[in-house]
């Protein structure tokens, strides 16, 4: 009796170590997401259409890559040769960012390795961040450079700026 016991626990124990655990990502921000939704507290209107960017959440990394403005990036005159005047309007019309980032509370805090401006490379940017359905609502609430300046357009006086994701589903 003891045997049919032991191997009965056996059985199980190997059944339930083998069996995938499915993880609930439903609450995770890790994964892929697309801004569907700009709100700016200082704009009467949301852009429910905003130019495509791409927010995308590892277990411990992250990138950021949003396009700016409304109106959709055109192709240089001259393929592969920019001019001044185009370099100097292309760079204000994407941003990039990437690096490492944490999870406190309601609160995600990115550390930026790599960014198109080198200020926040070792800076760092707050997001307070809240969950509506499926979307995931990020609001930018401060943004400091590697030597500890707060970036200009964070001053009290402006509005914030949210941003609503959708998963991309795999």
């Amino acid at each position: 009796m003891k045997l049919s016991r032991m191997a009965l626990l056996l059985m199980t124990t190997v059944f339930i170590a083998c069996t995938p655990i499915k993880k609930d990502t439903r609450n995770s921000i890790v994964g892929v997401w697309n801004i569907i939704a700009i709100d700016n507290d200082d704009e009467p209107t949301t852009n429910k259409e905003p130019l495509p960017s791409q927010i995308i959440f590892t277990r411990r990394h992250y990138t950021i890559v949003r396009m700016f403005g409304e109106d959709p990036i055109r192709a240089f005159a001259v393929r592969w040769h920019p001019t001044d005047e185009e370099k100097l309007k292309r760079f204000g019309e994407v941003g990039v960012n990437t690096g490492t980032y944490e999870v406190h509370d309601d609160v995600i805090r990115v550390y930026p390795r790599i960014a198109r401006m080198a200020e926040f490379m070792g800076g760092h940017m707050t997001y307070a961040y809240q969950w509506s359905g499926k979307s995931l609502i990020l609001t930018l609430i401060d943004e400091y450079t590697y030597d500890g300046v707060q970036a200009p357009w964070m001053s009290e006086s402006r509005g914030r700026i949210h941003l609503t994701l959708a998963r991309l589903e795999d």
